[in-house]
């Protein structure tokens, strides 16, 4: 159920599609229009775009001869998106040795949490918390001054998330010392952070359960060497445009059920040959620390095109549609579209990804800015006039 608000097209109770909705009938109009001036147009529709691209990876490209291509998959007027992230999964994991609880160590409980988390590309550049690498900072530091062994750690959900959230049960022959080096280590912690991430929370204290097994001190270590030498956070930034992450990696799950070891990283670059280097990183250390590599669901970035000439068509035709005082600009987002997919496959192409006005996409408030549609659509069309001229 549709329905117009303030010029805004919304849906009732469910969410809109409002970006992919406005990209397929801008493209079959344009094939359907008998007064249209345009070159030859190839429009692929894919599926599954929002759930893992599987539409853009299955396609066959061998049958595409366009080298210019108009992404209509994005949601803010006036900008053009010319670069993006590709991705790259590295999962760790190992089956660490469990001995009997030392009679004369007690537990600990450690706890990191009310960081604000976020999503690992849109977010990163940010330098949020990540409440995992927080807690295997401290923990690491600790053991430096304190060695303990681990009975149980967790963190996170989902490997392309922020994590809000970290926890570890240890043993230790000095609870209170550890007690207090904690507490102090958590004020160094604060000094890393922005300040959306000021309500950190740091608990410690004695651990409620009981506990019959831990890891010996040497696999305890090695979670905290992994953690240390496989990057985490911005790596390199676009040199064109230093406001923008080029290369960036996440630990997003941290988890212990009771028999293996896992780690999930999230990897990002709009350059393959940086996601190249990334995965090596992994597999360095996997190899050195001992630990298991799944390297998995690595699809292709969209890298900067510096002389891309749709830019400078598009820039064009924007301020003629938006009017004076309007400034259209490019822009690069560190996640994943299509175009990086395509542009992988289509040796040469020049791409550029825009789109109408929309809010809260992917949620029940979702809302199209109708106006702003129409203009997109002048855009388009200005353009592809200009080219078939």
């Amino acid at each position: 159920d549709l329905y117009v608000e303030d010029g805004w097209l919304r849906a009732r109770g469910t969410t809109l599609g409002g970006d992919d909705g406005c990209a397929v009938a801008a493209m079959l109009y344009a094939l359907d229009s008998d007064t249209l001036r345009h070159p030859e147009l190839e429009c692929l529709f894919t599926t599954g775009e929002e759930t893992g691209l599987y539409g853009a990876t299955g396609f066959d490209y061998s049958v595409v001869r366009s080298k210019k291509l108009i992404n209509l998959d994005s949601e803010a007027e006036g900008v053009a998106t010319v670069s993006c992230a590709g991705g790259i999964g590295l999962d760790f994991s190992f089956v660490p040795d469990r001995i009997p609880v030392p009679a004369f160590c007690r537990p600990l409980s450690v706890e990191i949490s009310g960081l604000s988390g976020g999503h690992s590309g849109e977010d990163i550049i940010r330098e949020k918390g990540n409440a995992i690498i927080l807690l295997m900072r401290t923990l690491s530091a600790l053991y430096e001054e304190h060695p303990f062994s681990v009975v149980t750690l967790s963190g996170g959900g989902r490997g392309n998330a922020i994590p809000r959230e970290a926890s570890a049960v240890i043993f230790t022959d000095e609870p209170e010392s550890a007690e207090i080096f904690i507490k102090n280590y958590a004020k160094t912690l604060r000094e890393w952070l922005p300040a959306c991430d000021s309500g950190m929370k740091v608990r410690v204290g004695k651990a409620k359960g009981r506990y019959e097994k831990t890891l010996t001190l040497a696999d305890t270590s090695r979670i905290f060497s992994l953690t240390s030498f496989v990057p985490n956070g911005v790596i390199s930034r676009i040199p064109e445009k230093l406001t923008m992450v080029e290369t960036s990696d996440n630990l997003g799950i941290l988890s212990d059920d009771g028999e293996k070891i896992l780690l999930v990283y999230h990897g990002r670059s709009s350059l393959d040959s940086r996601m190249d280097v990334l995965a090596l990183t992994a597999k360095r250390a996997a190899k050195v620390l001992g630990f298991d590599l799944d390297i998995n669901g690595r699809y292709s970035g969209w890298p900067m095109k510096a002389d891309s000439e749709l830019a400078g068509e598009f820039v064009s035709a924007a301020k003629k549609v938006l009017g004076e005082g309007a400034v259209p600009r490019t822009a690069a987002i560190h996640a994943g579209l299509e175009c990086g997919i395509i542009c992988g496959a289509v040796p040469g192409l020049d791409a550029i990804s825009i789109g109408p006005e929309l809010k809260d996409i992917h949620s029940p408030g979702e809302r199209l800015d109708l106006g702003s549609f129409a203009r997109m659509w002048e855009i388009v069309r200005i353009m592809l006039e200009t080219k078939e001229g």
